[in-house]
């Protein structure tokens, strides 16, 4: 039997969730990924496409990049949803449209993996796919293709939320409102349950795609971050060696726009109508962490000292950030080749191991034909 033929050109199999702070960062991943010589195949659905095509094309035809879209039909009505609803900021705030959103998501794996069964040939090198997407888990088994997860957050925030789950942390206090200590931090950190993400949320419809999610991140080949080393360095190793999971920090990724237009993204205005006693309640959290952010910033635009102080911090951290995508030495520039590289190397070993187990089947097949079985 002829040996599979190692990948030459890297080529990634991008699968983002359908919502503007996981579709905005992956696609500048993507531009990234390919000015550095890399394939890119961007699975997504016709609305979203369309909300991202005029900055891709404006990247592609100025650079000759090779990125192209998949638009998959995503299925709405089948999953109870009105029609047209492709993304999760058009989903109306019902008890039970966030969990029909999900699953219209599930129902994507078939057609891609009817597009990697067909049409993608050879297979992608690598699949990076946003951490809500837990059924490509599944396919990047079933097709032997080496599976990165993606987080737009940081190291120090996957640490508290795996620390305060790991040593069920948040079940310490009998409140919402009351603090409790995040272990396993080098700072004294406190926190209240009514500050811990969604996936903390007990509601049991939710629990079960959390509890995928989490389920088909442990399976992962490695994590990938927007964030840089300069700046969570420590909390990037702690979380490393938490996880005992690879991780790259390529970003921060937005800054691989240089045009004006492509800076700004996509704007959407979001509208939010809370009924208590409705199954909303999630909703409202999140309404309540919005007000957080909103005092977070009010208190950085302080004039007095202390805002001063703050704002100090953050225009250090911004050149650290530029810096670290800087081509050739920055931080970030170096984890994407070694992301790059390590994908590659990944993708070597499942075609090694693919081309075994197919040897070791014709074997098995030619040996019970002979024995006459």
């Amino acid at each position: 039997m002829a040996s599979l033929q190692k990948h030459q050109q890297p080529h990634f199999l991008m699968i983002p969730i359908m919502a503007q702070g996981h579709m905005i960062p992956m696609m500048d991943m993507a531009k990234l990924l390919a000015q550095r010589g890399a394939v890119i195949t961007f699975i997504t659905t016709p609305l979203n496409a369309a909300r991202l095509r005029t900055t891709v094309d404006r990247t592609v035809n100025s650079s000759d990049l090779q990125i192209r879209f998949v638009e998959l039909r995503f299925p709405c009505l089948e999953a109870g949803l009105p029609d047209g609803c492709e993304n999760i900021d058009m989903i109306p705030f019902a008890a039970d449209m966030k969990k029909k959103f999900f699953v219209a998501i599930e129902m994507l794996q078939q057609p891609v993996e009817k597009l990697l069964q067909e049409h993608e040939h050879p297979l992608p090198s690598c699949m990076i796919s946003d951490t809500f997407i837990s059924w490509t888990s599944e396919t990047a088994q079933k097709f032997c293709i080496p599976r990165l997860v993606f987080h737009g957050t940081s190291s120090f925030s996957l640490l508290c939320s795996y620390n305060v789950r790991h040593c069920n942390a948040h079940e310490s206090v009998g409140s919402e409102s009351e603090p409790f200590l995040i272990p396993g931090l080098s700072h004294r950190i406190e926190i209240t349950k009514a500050q811990l993400p969604g996936s903390f949320v007990t509601n049991s419809d939710m629990k079960h795609l959390y509890d995928k999610i989490r389920e088909a991140e442990s399976s992962a080949d490695g994590v990938v971050l927007n964030s840089f080393d300069e700046l969570e360095m420590e909390y990037a190793d702690m979380y490393r060696k938490a996880t005992g999971k690879r991780t790259w920090a390529v970003g921060p990724v937005s800054l691989c726009n240089k045009e004006t237009l492509d800076k700004i993204g996509v704007s959407v205005e979001v509208k939010m109508g809370i009924k208590w006693g409705t199954g909303q309640e999630e909703d409202a959290v999140e309404a309540v962490k919005m007000e957080e952010i909103r005092k977070v910033i009010e208190r950085l635009m302080d004039e007095g000292e202390e805002g001063e102080v703050r704002r100090k911090r953050a225009r250090e951290f911004g050149v650290k950030a530029k810096r670290a995508m800087e081509e050739g030495g920055g931080s970030s520039y170096i984890n994407m080749t070694h992301l790059i590289e390590d994908a590659m190397e990944l993708s070597n070993i499942s075609l090694s191991k693919k081309q075994s187990a197919d040897e070791f089947k014709l074997q098995r097949e030619a040996n019970n034909s002979t024995n006459g079985c």
